[in-house]
């Protein structure tokens, strides 16, 4: 179970890495840690893959940001795991607003996609289930 969380956040931060260089985003480190009540340099080691945060603390970030990254985002995330939905229907919603528990079950399964899927585990973070 530890290397298939460990094969989907690898691909989390990087997908949040990917959205955030789009031109209409670019937050800075400074802006999302203001956002996300963490240091600018704590910012940066959770988009370059180089610590770990819990999935909670993964969640709270997606739904602060503004709605057009969050879309963009878990878009793209779908999108990888091979899941062809569409986010302006009903499953934003339900993703907007799942509990924490729920949240984590979806992380869990979509972790354990990502291992079979074969994706490449040597970049990325570790996110770990509050």
């Amino acid at each position: 179970m530890t290397q298939e969380i460990t094969n989907f956040n690898q691909e989390v931060s990087k997908i949040f890495r990917e959205v955030n260089t789009l031109p209409q985003f670019g937050y800075t480190n400074e802006k999302i840690a203001e956002l996300w009540g963490k240091s600018p340099s704590q910012v940066s080691r959770f988009i370059n893959g180089k610590t770990n945060t819990y999935t909670g603390d993964f969640f709270k970030l997606i739904s602060l940001m503004p709605p057009d990254f969050k879309l963009e985002y878990w878009q793209r995330l779908l999108t990888k795991l091979g899941l062809k939905i569409d986010l302006n229907k009903d499953w934003a919603k339900l993703i907007e607003n799942a509990s924490q528990k729920d949240l984590s079950e979806i992380f869990f399964a979509l972790g354990s996609r990502c291992d079979s899927d074969g994706l490449d585990s040597k970049q990325g973070t570790s996110l770990k289930a509050s």
